[in-house]
């Protein structure tokens, strides 16, 4: 047979391909890269978590990166020969997961579809909302060409709904806490006293803290939260942030705002100097939200004291910085005085000079800074913030790294332990919207003719010029805001007068008389703050009970969810039920305040409010308020603060006249024992007034006793009525000092001060400042100068003559 009589063998067809050139293209392009890049953009630039977060958690980055490569593997799977049953039967389950993360996130963004197409359009940016719709297209069409190739092999694919339902249900499930922690915020905000402590459970044990940070800041999350809305409510941001110290105890400006999602670590510090944040607080009457790329750079205290005559004057200088890129800042902080003290001058440096303020009536100088500060120029402006605190706020700390220096001249009583002895502390900031700068030292710097000592080892003792005593140290943030960093004065125990010129009346002079003070009359009522942070106060406090004689007579009660009051009076008793006290969250103490005037009844007595910080207040402080004053001169209210912090409420009673607060000069155990002791026995006080020249003291003492004299003038007349403001007002503008009705601001011209009807302060008559080592060089330099020229002079002459 020949090779003609065999039969022809013709190639086998090629099989036809699944996908042409175009659609591997676009599967490729817009199934499997577009969720990749769209998942790497919002990575690192987070442009859309203020209105919807779509990688909150490292699982919903995981998931939408399964999209982009499930699509890639299924494209992958369609182009190779031969396929086996095992890989489509793993490929289709893997479409299908893809399938149903891509159908979570299109819901998510249906509402932004409209706009992302005309964004296409015009900008191409619109792909990016895209994404998840167009990946949930690509996904299924690949299924229906992978069940096409199965069915070609004789296989069955596994059914699309088990693994579509599981990544779908896994997603929606990580969303119920949110859902859930909405529902309990609306109902602290809005419920009865019983859902409002269903609520309150629930936040304080199941819930993130983080997320409640959250919901504490503008355009966070802002889709979620209006789903949440439709079902719950919406709740407003003060009221958010309300409940989160209602929650955790502490005020939601404590740290610095959380970071929008996730990201390796160092990229979130790159965001804080490039993000666009609004400052809900710029120049208003609080210091708000904590601002990213503000910091604190420097701190320097000087000051000078003189125990004889009980009295001293600091000046605190700060340095703000600004990170940011391009936005400018507000610096706002609380500072809290040391006990009795007040702020008589205010500095701030424009263009490297120092500028006076101009002190004026409150409501005059507020108005005279915001009216600058809507004009972005160079003002500062330190106003009263409660009892013994001032608001400090200036602005603008310009961007790209620019600073802002300014000080502050406080003049402060020492607290008399005896007649040998005086203490002081250091003012100190217990609310701010800045932070820290990494490696922060405050340098402190303190100088008196008597001896000076403090607990804090991190003090150098030295012997200055003059044969001055001196204590000086750099100490870190923690070091320099606890009560610890106090200082002793010794004194000496035969001086009880001092006098100094009264610089209103050249006829008259201000003298100052120790005295000792008896306790106050009546029994002694103690109101203890109840929330988390005050809960190791409570063995405290018990120990202190314990040690009381058993024939003085005391009650207690626990500021709490609701408040506690203990049954029994007897000392021991107390202190066993005090033992058993519940403390959680954060609390607001008008009730249990109220409860302790109604306990104390018509005659009257002592309340010792025991607190922390208290930000926010939810209660009425009105029938509080009614009751102290209507009860002025019979019962005495004593503020003895744990924790250092903001305190809404004691802000609120700040002008009753019967209210004392107790001075921090160390560890909370001596404060308490101290307070106690002066309740009991009595104390040691400084009485000032005005007497006519000829009757002067032993001791003479700085101007700073005037201002001391003025400030207690103040007080005594703002508890006197409306009658007495007027008169209060000019007063304090006379002798310069920020009170609870006037404050002081820095303008940058003579025609905004002209404008505001302010005159700034003359140089020449603010309080002595503390000699600057700058300056004192410069004087040695001029003066090895001038004596070096005097000699040149002398060695030419000598040279002359000999010639």
């Amino acid at each position: 047979m020949t090779s003609f009589d065999q039969p022809a063998t013709h190639p086998a067809p090629s099989p036809r391909p699944v996908l042409g050139r175009v659609g591997q293209l676009l599967c490729g392009i817009f199934g499997g890269l577009l969720p990749l890049i769209t998942l790497g953009v919002e990575f690192f630039t987070h442009m859309c978590a203020e209105f919807f977060d779509p990688i909150p958690t490292p699982v919903h980055g995981a998931a939408i990166a399964l999209v982009g490569v499930a699509n890639l593997c299924a494209l992958r799977i369609l182009l190779l020969r031969p396929v086996t049953g095992k890989n489509l039967t793993r490929m289709a389950q893997l479409n299908a997961l893809a399938m149903g993360i891509g159908f979570f996130y299109s819901l998510w963004f249906a509402w932004l579809t409209p706009f992302a197409a005309i964004a296409v359009i015009f900008f191409g940016i619109g792909f990016l909302p895209l994404s998840p719709l167009l990946s949930l297209a690509i996904a299924w069409f690949l299924r229906g060409r992978l069940r096409r190739q199965a069915e070609g092999a004789g296989l069955t694919l596994p059914r699309v709904w088990p693994a579509f339902f599981a990544a779908f249900g896994l997603l929606v499930a990580m969303e119920i806490p949110g859902f859930v922690q909405a529902w309990a915020v609306q109902a602290v905000d809005r419920g009865g006293s019983e859902e409002q402590a269903r609520g309150l459970w629930v936040l304080r044990r199941a819930l993130s803290e983080e997320q409640l940070l959250r919901g504490c800041y503008y355009r966070t999350d802002e889709e979620r939260d209006t789903v949440h809305s439709w079902f719950f409510g919406r709740v407003t941001l003060e009221n958010r942030q309300r409940i989160y110290y209602r929650v955790t105890g502490r005020q939601f400006n404590h740290r610095p705002p959380p970071e929008r999602g996730w990201s390796f670590p160092g990229r979130g510090a790159a965001r804080d100097t490039e993000e666009w944040v609004w400052d809900s607080g710029q120049g208003g009457d609080g210091v708000g939200q904590r601002l990213k790329a503000l910091t604190l750079t420097q701190s320097r205290l000087d000051g000078t004291v003189d125990g004889d005559a009980a009295l001293g004057y600091l000046e605190w200088t700060m340095v703000f910085r600004n990170d940011h890129e391009f936005q400018q800042r507000e610096a706002r902080a609380v500072v809290q005085l040391p006990a009795g003290a007040v702020v008589s001058r205010l500095t701030l440096w424009i263009d490297g000079e120092e500028r006076e303020a101009a002190f004026g009536g409150r409501s005059q100088v507020r108005q005279a800074y915001q009216a600058v500060v809507n004009r972005r120029r160079d003002p500062v402006l330190v106003t009263a913030k409660g009892p013994d605190r001032v608001l400090v706020q200036c602005f603008p700390v310009e961007p790209k790294g620019k600073e802002m220096k300014i000080r502050l001249g406080i003049t402060t009583p020492l607290i008399l332990d005896g007649l040998d002895s005086a203490r002081f502390t250091l003012p100190r900031v217990v609310e701010q919207n800045f932070s820290a700068a990494a490696g922060l030292s405050h340098t402190v710097w303190i100088e008196s003719s008597q001896a000076l000592t403090s607990e804090l080892t991190d003090y150098r003792h030295e012997i200055s010029r003059g044969a001055r005593h001196a204590l000086r140290g750099e100490l870190s943030p923690a070091q320099f805001g606890s009560f610890s960093s106090g200082i002793a004065v010794h004194r000496n125990p035969s001086v009880t007068n001092s006098w100094t010129r009264n610089p209103l009346d050249d006829r008259s002079i201000v003298t100052q008389k120790i005295t000792r003070q008896p306790a106050p009359a009546g029994p002694l009522f103690i109101v203890l703050d109840g929330s988390n942070d005050l809960g190791p106060v409570a063995p405290v406090l018990a120990d202190a009970l314990d040690r009381l004689p058993e024939n003085f007579p005391v009650r207690l009660g626990i500021a709490g969810d609701r408040v506690q009051i203990c049954p029994a009076s007897d000392p021991r008793a107390v202190a066993l039920w005090l033992r058993d006290g519940e403390f959680a969250g954060g609390q607001d103490a008008s009730a249990a305040l109220q409860a302790a005037l109604d306990g104390l009844g018509t005659q009257g007595g002592t309340v010792l409010w025991i607190h922390g910080a208290q930000p926010v207040s939810w209660l009425d402080t009105g029938v509080l308020e009614q009751n102290l004053a209507r009860r002025a001169g019979r019962v005495r209210l004593f503020s003895l603060s744990a924790i250092t912090g903001p305190n809404l409420l004691l802000e609120k009673l700040g002008e009753s006249p019967d209210l004392v607060v107790a001075p921090r000069l160390g560890y909370f155990k001596e404060d308490l024992t101290r307070t106690l002791d002066r309740l009991q026995n009595g104390s040691f006080v400084a009485q000032r007034q005005v007497q006519p020249v000829g009757e002067q003291a032993e001791a003479e003492a700085s101007s700073h006793l005037a201002r001391l004299w003025a400030a207690g003038e103040v007080a005594r007349m703002l508890a006197g009525g409306q009658g007495n403001r007027e008169a209060a007002v000019a007063l304090a503008v006379k002798m310069q000092l920020v009170t609870a009705l006037s404050g002081a601001v820095v303008l940058e011209t003579k025609q905004q001060y002209d404008a505001a009807g302010l005159q700034a302060v003359d140089p020449k008559t603010v309080p002595h400042t503390v000699p600057d080592g700058s300056s004192t060089l410069l004087l040695l330099l001029v003066a090895g100068l001038a004596l070096l020229h005097m000699w040149a002079r002398c060695r030419i002459g000598r040279a002359a003559r000999v010639g």
